[in-house]
């Protein structure tokens, strides 16, 4: 997702960027690897509020309210690649809702198809501790609505590229910690704002740990958070000096209802933000079926 904003006095487009839109967040157990053979069909549901925004660590207002809420479709089938070792392609389909306000309201609104997302993380299990560990890519495909005469964009008009590597270390049957690292590259928007001009943006990092107790194997409780860094844009050529430093905690819950559906709930805020809009709220939802 994109937000836009004039540059007072100057006429420039600053590119304040979205960071949770844009990071791939985990929730503990994700890297549980499913049976090969198995699928599960996710449904996501993301809200998001922010009132204050950054930048280079200055607060550049108290009020400029961004209410995000995002629906997100999710498969995965698990792939036997050897004994302990599965391949689990997947794709992401998510829909947005942005809503600006307050000194903000000049962005005004805008929802839509988001980028269609694909991916293909192995997982590999350590038989003698049962850790974890996955790596693999995401692929962010153009594909999502996007108007550059709009501020804000559901749809990023670019193709992006995101590695991720996650580890879980289990210390008992029921205490494991979970932990993520990943990092994207994004191609040129030459369609942007309306001058469409060209947007550069450097890659963005993300590092994510979670220390979960597990009721069962599906049931959990989760708390930790996370780190994003980097991600400085340039329109045309002028550096926007909006390097992202974001570092936020979230605490999770997930219970499996039936042996076939498992409910979550993670909620979160950001503690510090040093460019862009800085979270209040972040909730997200999900309902998983196993088949």
């Amino acid at each position: 997702m994109h937000i836009n904003l004039k540059n007072s006095g100057l006429a420039l487009l600053v590119s304040i960027t979205a960071t949770k839109a844009f990071a791939l967040e985990i929730a503990p157990g994700d890297y549980e690897p499913i049976p090969a053979g198995g699928n599960v069909l996710g449904l996501y549901a993301k809200y998001s509020s922010s009132h204050e925004r950054y930048l280079q660590d200055k607060k550049l207002s108290s009020s400029s309210t961004l209410r995000t809420q995002v629906e997100l479709l999710r498969f995965i089938h698990s792939v036997g690649i050897s004994d302990g070792t599965v391949l689990q392609p997947q794709f992401i389909l998510p829909y947005g809702d942005l809503t600006a306000g307050s000194s903000a309201r000049a962005l005004g609104s805008n929802h839509g198809i988001g980028d269609f997302i694909l991916a293909a993380p192995l997982l590999t299990t350590v038989a003698s501790h049962r850790d974890i560990f996955s790596f693999g890519p995401y692929f962010y495909l153009p594909t999502g609505s996007y108007d550059h005469n709009k501020a804000l964009n559901v749809g990023e008009n670019r193709w992006r590229m995101l590695w991720q590597a996650g580890y879980i270390h289990h210390f008992t049957d029921r205490w494991a910690v979970d932990t993520a690292a990943d990092v994207s590259w994004f191609s040129h928007n030459n369609d942007y704002g309306a001058s469409k001009a060209t947007l550069r943006e450097k890659p963005l990092y993300e590092y994510q740990a979670y220390l979960r107790y597990s009721f069962s194997p599906l049931s959990h409780f989760g708390v930790g958070g996370g780190y994003i860094s980097g991600g400085e844009s340039s329109v045309d050529g002028i550096n926007q000096q909006d390097t992202q430093r974001t570092f936020y905690l979230s605490a999770s819950m997930a219970y499996l209802f039936t042996p076939h559906l498992q409910g979550l709930i993670v909620i979160g805020k950001d503690q510090h933000t040093e460019s862009g809009f800085k979270q209040d709220k972040n909730v997200t939802l999900r309902l998983a079926t196993f088949f």
